[in-house]
């Protein structure tokens, strides 16, 4: 049985949906509780920029000239830990980051992909994580590519469903992965607990 969508009827009918104000987590970049795409060609510096963002995480202060504020954050990267010390020996991340490194042995399945999210939520929960960093998405895109409208939609509803709902900023590549559609999870340790940021 199918549920049809409401239809709003004319501006008044988002009064009483639309929030006052909109609660920026990098302003005019990453609101809380939305998904925002940050997407340009390979090798043009998406992870550099999330990595400054993540340094500065701890106190908050500005990027870019724009107003930061203080958060928890959780990376799921294709990356290996030792790429992200590189970058930490350089911008020195603070104990409100964590990572989950190459949770996957290739693409993974939708229901491995659901459960690394309920994972997620679950964390995210504990930790009171405020950004999810999925980097790239076209790495974990289950059962689909970046290139499949609907395998984006999907992957992306699922993890803005899981609650909290975790602003994930996702960076995309347009690389090709020869990769199995039946991977299965490694065990990832969950990030150390964040001290209290006020």
């Amino acid at each position: 049985m199918s549920t049809a969508p409401a239809i709003l009827w004319g501006p008044d009918s988002f009064a009483g949906l639309a929030s006052p104000d909109t609660s920026w987590l990098w302003h005019g970049f990453l609101a809380r509780g939305n998904i925002t795409l940050l997407t340009s060609q390979w090798k043009s510096g998406k992870t550099t920029l999330v990595s400054v963002l993540l340094s500065k995480l701890q106190t908050g202060g500005d990027l870019a000239g724009l107003a930061l504020a203080p958060a928890c954050a959780l990376v799921l990267s294709e990356e290996s830990p030792d790429h992200w010390a590189r970058r930490n020996a350089r911008l020195r991340f603070g104990p409100n980051i964590g990572w989950i490194c190459r949770p996957f042995t290739g693409r993974p399945s939708v229901d491995a992909w659901n459960d690394l999210i309920d994972h997620i939520a679950s964390v995210a929960r504990d930790r009171h994580i405020r950004l999810l960093v999925i980097d790239p998405l076209a790495s974990f895109m289950a059962g689909g590519s970046e290139n499949d409208p609907a395998a984006v939609l999907a992957t992306s509803i699922r993890s803005s469903d899981s609650p909290p709902r975790a602003s994930p900023s996702s960076s995309s590549t347009t690389r090709a992965k020869a990769t199995s559609r039946s991977a299965r999870p490694h065990a990832a340790p969950a990030p150390s607990p964040a001290p209290p940021i006020s």
